[in-house]
């Protein structure tokens, strides 16, 4: 029969690896889904960095608008001629970003671009396959 004492540590010891067990999750979604990182153009535009680095890099780019209104040379002198795809068909311009962020990546994120008849960007948001 266990004593007290053995009783409470194991109730202690089951409350740390309950603790411990959250502050791990905690730090595995935020180091997937952690905060923007402002848009670096030597970094976009070399084949090392990491995917996750580019896709936060885009967030910045949709999140504080900062392609709109800008025309398809500005774009491509920022951001580089983008790849021929066959996905988004409906967008003018498409830039592969990476595996979807997330505790299961199973799609692709994208970069994409519309423009208006005034070959100005008027809308960029980031897509999934």
């Amino acid at each position: 029969m266990p004593s007290r004492y053995t009783t409470r540590m194991g109730k202690k010891l089951r409350v740390v690896f309950a603790l411990a067990a959250v502050a791990l999750f905690a730090g595995a979604f935020w180091l997937v889904m952690r905060p923007g990182r402002h848009f670096d153009p030597s970094l976009w535009g070399n084949s090392r960095t990491p995917a996750s680095v580019r896709l936060r890099m885009a967030d910045d780019l949709v999140d504080n608008k900062k392609l709109i209104g800008l025309t398809r040379q500005e774009v491509v002198a920022r951001l580089g001629e983008p790849p021929k795809t066959e996905y988004f068909k409906e967008f003018d311009m498409v830039y592969y970003l990476g595996p979807e962020r997330g505790f299961m990546s199973i799609d692709s994120e994208w970069l994409v671009l519309k423009l208006g008849p005034d070959g100005r960007v008027v809308r960029a948001t980031i897509a999934r396959d």
